[in-house]
């Protein structure tokens, strides 16, 4: 891993105001180039940051990589690039990922035994030195090609939604995965399935829970898409039931993302028409207690209804928050992309969020990917332009999104009016209030939602903040002003 040289600074450059880290590569005797898609997929654990970029040329044509950042008190930094030990052109490697923390499974299109065949996956674990390849499953064991993928504690779920002669409607297959070693498997299939209608196009496990689609399923509505559910119960995968898009039409592609944090299913339909708009998009979010389900919510983009937004084309929920992509949302520039988050209140779910790229090129397709995990958000934008560079890519890490009660709905201070500079600081920081706005408190958080200090408007008459006390990583400044409430996301450096 010699060659290869970090440049961190980058990612503190595209710190912005409110907490957004623009993640980009820079690898020593690598030049970008187009169509790489960093950021094809992006994961995160506890302590790491995972991104793909299956499409760029390492030793052969998109033969691809994945790399890993640690992520340490919020401070990120460069840790791995995996690549392929003997790579062939058209790999693909990470074109899937999934991770539980120990184990990290990528996936490739192709392999030095049977180029353009069917495809392989590779199993990863952690270890002093790094991510280590252990084993791979190959198309002896799994017998088609992996659309989908997902990993919790033991269970490894990979979905193959095509149609095949052994397996007409595609299948899912739920592997036992321990320190990289698969302890046997179990098969589901859906034997009810129409013709051209497979199953495995998006799954994901939790705990005992599987959820899995089949975008072209037909319901109450033909070929809108179906969703089953399943729970680990004796040793075997027992169906719970199945969930029909009642409100769709054709070719919604209800499934084409689906999440599961029990007991909240969120599922995307981005080729829903809503309002007039093709292929606008909506999430669906169900409860699922006691062998049945309820919709609890219909998500929708927030704003004019615009055509191709694709909302729901990627979602993640985690406990009473969901973050959903819409790689085609055209807020910051024709199909720059959009992110949103939303919160369960009272049972309803409510948008607290918006988000979108820093840059202004278009076609970026900012929330083709998005990954929530214990309050941080990962988006990316796999086709945005670096040094006009196309479809180069960039991931934007957010640090705290979820954590701090009450706060997620204040309002991003406005540029230029109220806030602290430099950021990053190292010693101290300065309160600049340009438009001289009447602050009554500032109050600072840690970034696990600590209240740490909080000045009065009589200590505030010294703008300069001492922080030479403070530990590096990320804080939140609250100002309350007369009438408002503005927060800023900052972040101390050595």
């Amino acid at each position: 891993m010699k060659n290869i040289l970090v440049y961190f600074l980058l990612f503190l450059v595209h710190l912005s105001v409110n907490g957004q880290i623009r993640m980009l590569k820079t690898i020593s005797g690598h030049q970008h180039k187009p169509h790489d898609m960093y950021g094809w997929q992006v994961l995160q654990n506890e302590t790491q940051l995972f991104v793909s970029s299956p499409y760029e040329d390492g030793i052969n044509m998109n033969d691809g990589s994945v790399y890993i950042y640690n992520n340490i008190n919020g401070t990120i930094q460069f840790a791995q690039r995996i690549m392929l030990a003997n790579p062939v052109a058209f790999a693909l490697l990470g074109q899937l990922m999934a991770t539980d923390g120990n184990n990290l499974v990528l996936t490739t299109a192709t392999s030095v035994q049977t180029p353009y065949g069917k495809g392989y996956i590779h199993l990863y674990v952690k270890s002093d030195s790094g991510w280590q390849h252990v084993n791979t499953i190959a198309e002896t064991v799994f017998k088609g090609q992996p659309t989908s993928i997902s990993l919790h504690r033991q269970h490894l779920a990979v979905g193959s939604a095509i149609s095949t002669e052994e397996h007409p409607h595609g299948y899912v297959e739920v592997f036992n995965l321990s320190d990289g070693i698969v302890n046997g498997s179990k098969k589901i299939e859906v034997m009810t399935l129409s013709n051209q209608q497979v199953i495995g196009h998006a799954v994901d496990v939790h705990d005992d829970y599987l959820v899995c689609s089949s975008t072209h399923a037909s319901g109450s509505q033909y070929a809108s898409g179906k969703v089953w559910v399943y729970k680990w119960v004796n040793q075997t995968w027992e169906s719970q039931f199945d969930i029909e898009h009642a409100d769709g039409s054709p070719y919604d592609f209800f499934g084409m993302s689906v999440s599961i944090s029990f007991p909240y299913v969120a599922i995307g339909a981005p080729r829903q028409s809503v309002g007039g708009g093709k292929n606008t998009g909506a999430v669906y979010i169900y409860n699922i207690v006691n062998n049945a389900y309820t919709l609890e919510a219909k998500l929708l983009p927030q704003g004019s209804v615009a055509e191709y937004d694709y909302f729901g084309s990627s979602v993640s929920i985690e406990n009473d928050h969901v973050a959903v992509g819409a790689y085609g949302d055209d807020f910051s520039g024709k199909n720059a992309g959009a992110a949103y988050l939303f919160k369960r209140m009272n049972s309803n779910w409510s948008l607290q969020q918006k988000f979108t790229s820093n840059q202004t090129n278009i076609h970026g397709s900012f929330g083709s990917s998005v990954h929530l995990y214990k309050h941080r958000l990962l988006v990316s934008a796999h086709l945005e332009e670096l040094d006009s560079n196309t479809n180069h890519g960039a991931v934007y890490y957010y640090p705290n999104v979820t954590l701090i009660n009450g706060l997620t709905n204040i309002t991003e201070q406005p540029k230029g009016s109220l806030f602290a500079y430099p950021n990053p600081f190292k010693d101290q920081f300065i309160i600049k209030n340009s438009h001289e706005v009447k602050m009554q408190q500032l109050e600072v958080y840690t970034s696990t939602g600590q209240l740490l200090f909080t000045f009065t408007d009589k200590q505030l008459q010294n703008t300069t903040i001492d922080t030479k006390s403070w530990e590096t990583g990320y804080y939140y400044l609250v100002f309350t002003c007369v009438g408002e409430q503005y927060i800023q996301h900052v972040i101390k450096i050595e």
